[in-house]
């Protein structure tokens, strides 16, 4: 989920420079039972947002990448409306 999330970030933000997914490195990773907070490292990091409908979640949910300094930020991945989420990464769609 974090690569499609990285690659639609991609498309969209490509001609402002944010970088390839292969060209991000995840430092860290923390799950908890209403998101994920994923440390990221990357030359033209931008601050992005998407939406994500799931399957497991019914309320959908929220990815939104932070920048923490010039070349890294963590992507906050969180349910909407109070939801638990198991973690589960299957049946998730890119809304916009």
């Amino acid at each position: 989920m974090e690569l499609a999330i990285l690659k639609h970030f991609h498309e969209v933000k490509r001609d402002a420079g944010f970088p390839r997914p292969e060209d991000v490195r995840v430092t860290a990773r923390t799950a908890t039972p209403c998101g994920r907070y994923v440390s990221l490292c990357g030359s033209g990091l931008i601050a992005s947002f998407v939406q994500l409908n799931m399957e497991s979640v019914p309320n959908g949910m929220s990815a939104d990448l932070r920048l923490t300094e010039p070349c890294s930020g963590v992507l906050e991945l969180v349910v909407n409306g109070g939801d638990v989420w198991s973690g589960e990464e299957h049946g998730f769609v890119l809304v916009w």
